[in-house]
């Protein structure tokens, strides 16, 4: 079953993600960034409707000089910023969050065509020798694209987390953009979500699927398979 959503994931397909009833209970529609387009961008605006994200591994924060959010706000001079940081979630996870940014070839940063370049961008940030001078030359900040970067799998099983995993079975860099879906004033349901990827006839993954394909893969690769 993830073969098949792997090899859709690779051809820039879109695939609903669902974490866990035990978390969220949220489904998001994700793509690889390398794959965004205006037109990608509208259909994650329309049809899924949360907050457009930008996801990469915790191995792209060292290589940006960036930090967490909740850590550059502790170490604010702000007194009323420090008082108000909030490290754990409702649901008990620490954020994923850090800055948000704009490409400086964008005018307003959040049509669909500046978000997608921005997305562009950042892939191909990814993939840089010099991650750190590519972010400081090529974007600014405060922008319109939230940078999420993933913390330890075995602590956090967020879509964050889960789509740095997609990627690395897919064989991909760890540039994913997210979007949560949503429904009538609430996260669309686990059964709603699984009709929308059934007739977008595209993917749609638990993220118990990857955590434990992903253990499968470490496992064989410790016995040497």
């Amino acid at each position: 079953m993830l073969t098949s959503s792997l090899a859709s994931f690779r051809q820039g397909k879109f695939a609903v993600l669902y974490d866990s009833s035990d978390r969220e209970g949220e489904a998001d529609l994700v793509l690889h960034a390398s794959f965004a387009s205006s037109k990608a961008i509208q259909t994650l605006r329309k049809d899924a409707g949360g907050l457009i994200c930008f996801a990469t591994s915790s191995e792209m924060l060292k290589k940006t000089g960036l930090d967490y959010t909740t850590n550059m706000l502790q170490s604010s001079n702000v007194s009323t910023v420090k008082e108000m940081v909030s490290t754990k979630t409702p649901y008990g996870d620490s954020p994923a969050f850090s800055i948000w940014v704009n490409h400086k070839k964008t005018f307003t940063g959040i049509t669909d065509i500046d978000r997608a370049k921005t997305f562009s961008e950042l892939a191909k940030l990814v993939s840089s020798k010099d991650a750190k001078r590519a972010l400081i030359e090529n974007f600014y900040t405060p922008g319109h694209v939230p940078l999420l970067f993933a913390r330890d799998i075995k602590k956090r099983k967020g879509h964050t987390e889960l789509v740095v995993a997609l990627s690395q079975l897919a064989k991909m860099p760890a540039a994913v953009i997210i979007c949560e879906m949503l429904g009538n004033g609430s996260a669309l349901s686990f059964v709603d979500a699984k009709k929308y990827a059934k007739k977008n006839k595209i993917p749609f993954i638990e993220g118990k699927q990857i955590f434990n394909q992903l253990i499968n893969n470490k496992s064989g690769e410790s016995n040497g398979l």
